[in-house]
C-alpha cells in the first residue's frame, strides 16, 4: 500500500471514529479512481458532500497545455478531465509570458499565489463536489477545513514540466499480449480474467506487492488485491506537458474552521 492509500485510510478511520454517529457516517470512495473525491459524508445514508485528503506535502491536481509557437500562447488540451474555464487566469498569466514557460522545466510558475489556490479550489469544489479537506500537521494533529480555506492552509506552487501520461484498463486486444507476458516471465501456472471493465491476473505464488512487466508495445502495472490476484493496468507511453500543483502546510487548525465542519454535521 503506498503511503498516500495509507494516509487517506488513516484520515477515513479518524473521521468515522470521531465524528460518525447514527445519522452521520462516512465511506470511502478515492483510491484509485479520479471521478470521485477521497471521503463521501452521509447523512441518513443521503450523499451529503466530499472530503478531500491531502497530506501536508503532496501534489494537488494538474492539467496538460500545448505551447503554440505560431500564436505565441499555450492550448489547454481537450483531453483534460478538469474544466477550462478554472485555468484561464493561469494560461492567460503564461501566454503573458510565453518565451519564458514555453520549455517544460521545473522552474516555478511565478503567478500569484491566488490564482493557483483558485484553480484548486474551483476543480475540487465543482468537479468533486469536495466541501472539507483533511490534512495531518508533523506533530500528529488532524486538521479539518472548508476547501475555501485552502491557501491559508496550504503554501501553493506549481510548474510547467513534462510528465508521463495516466494509466487505463486493459482493452480486450491486450489480452493476447498480457498472457504472452506472463509466461515469458515465467509466471507459467498463471490465467488473465476480466471482470466488467477491469483485468486481473491469477498468479500462484508471487508475492511481490505489485510488479511492472513490459512487452512490446506496451508496459503493465500488476497491483496485489488478494492472495495470488492482480489488478493489471496499462501503463501510457505518453509524455505531456503539464501545469502541476504542489502543496506544503503551513497553519495548524483554526478552531474556528473545525467548528463550522463540526455544525455541518449538525441537523
Amino acid at each position: 500500500m503506498e503511503n498516500w492509500e495509507k494516509f487517506e485510510e488513516a484520515c477515513f478511520a479518524y473521521l468515522k471514529k470521531h465524528f460518525a454517529n447514527k445519522e452521520i457516517n462516512f465511506i470511502k470512495t478515492g483510491g484509485h479512481t479520479s471521478t470521485h473525491s477521497d471521503i463521501l459524508c452521509t447523512r441518513q445514508n443521503k450523499p451529503q458532500y466530499y472530503i478531500e485528503a491531502k497530506m501536508n506535502q503532496a501534489q494537488c491536481g494538474q492539467f496538460v497545455l500545448f505551447p503554440d509557437s505560431t500564436q505565441q500562447k499555450f492550448i489547454f488540451s481537450e483531453r483534460n478531465k478538469s474544466d477550462e474555464k478554472y485555468a484561464h487566469a493561469i494560461i492567460d498569466y503564461l501566454n503573458l509570458h510565453f518565451e519564458e514557460y514555453k520549455k517544460p522545466s521545473t522552474k516555478a510558475i511565478a503567478c500569484s499565489p491566488n490564482l493557483l489556490s483558485q484553480w484548486i479550489i474551483n476543480h475540487y469544489q465543482e468537479e468533486y463536489q469536495v466541501k472539507y479537506v483533511i490534512t495531518q500537521a508533523e506533530n500528529g494533529q488532524y486538521i479539518i477545513f472548508p476547501i475555501e480555506r485552502f491557501e491559508h492552509y496550504f503554501s501553493i506552487s506549481a510548474v510547467y514540466r513534462t510528465k508521463k501520461s495516466g494509466s487505463a484498463n486493459p482493452s480486450v486486444k491486450d489480452i493476447n499480449e498480457l498472457s504472452i507476458l506472463l509466461q515469458n516471465n515465467k509466471y507459467t501456472n498463471s490465467s488473465i480474467m476480466r471482470k466488467g471493465k477491469y483485468v486481473f491476473a491469477q498468479i500462484p505464488n508471487l508475492t511481490n506487492a505489485s510488479i511492472t512487466l513490459s512487452g512490446k508495445t506496451s508496459s503493465f502495472l500488476f497491483k496485489k488485491t488478494a492472495d495470488n490476484i492482480y489488478k493489471i493496468t496499462k501503463l501510457s507511453n505518453t509524455y505531456n506537458a503539464n501545469v502541476i500543483f504542489s502543496i506544503t502546510l503551513k497553519q495548524s487548525q483554526d478552531i474556528a474552521d473545525l467548528e463550522h465542519f463540526k455544525n455541518s454535521l449538525q441537523p
